[in-house]
């Protein structure tokens, strides 16, 4: 299963639990973890994951299906969906609204070429005013549908 770090970051911060301890309380090792919350390990076996999700005490759904996670999907009409003013995009879901890539996002942001946040000095986001900057400068409109 495809954990989402910041999910488990956050719930872990909100519960003032240190790395170590859950760690700990989990039974793996803490540089282990660690690599999960950063998403340097892509899977992560799922009773691990119901492991954690117990220890923090939230469904193990929560830790899989965060906001970033998300995907983002045509409705019946083909039509996107309005951006959200209150989501967080990652850049492979930024890249369905704008013209550019994921990989090109990326780029762009560590370049400072487009708007963007970064999380935790490293992963590369964007809200929807982001996107909607991003797209004014490149003279696309915003709901502009490309196909992969």
């Amino acid at each position: 299963m495809r954990p989402n770090g910041d999910a488990i970051r956050d719930l872990r911060k909100k519960r003032r639990i240190s790395l170590r301890l859950l760690a700990d309380l989990v039974g793996c090792d803490f540089s282990y973890l660690g690599k999960v919350e950063r998403g340097q390990i892509a899977k992560v076996a799922g009773d691990r994951l119901v492991q954690i999700a117990s220890v923090l005490d939230v469904a193990p759904s929560l830790l899989v299906l965060g906001p970033i996670a998300t995907p983002i999907a045509p409705t019946e009409t083909g039509e996107l969906p309005e951006l959200d003013d209150n989501r967080i995009y990652s850049p492979d879901e930024a890249a369905v609204y704008t013209p550019y890539r994921p990989r090109t996002l990326r780029e762009k942001a560590y370049r400072r070429e487009i708007p963007h946040r970064n999380a935790n000095g490293k992963r590369v986001q964007f809200t929807a005013a982001d996107i909607r900057e991003i797209n004014e400068a490149s003279a696309v409109p915003v709901y502009k549908h490309r196909r992969a």
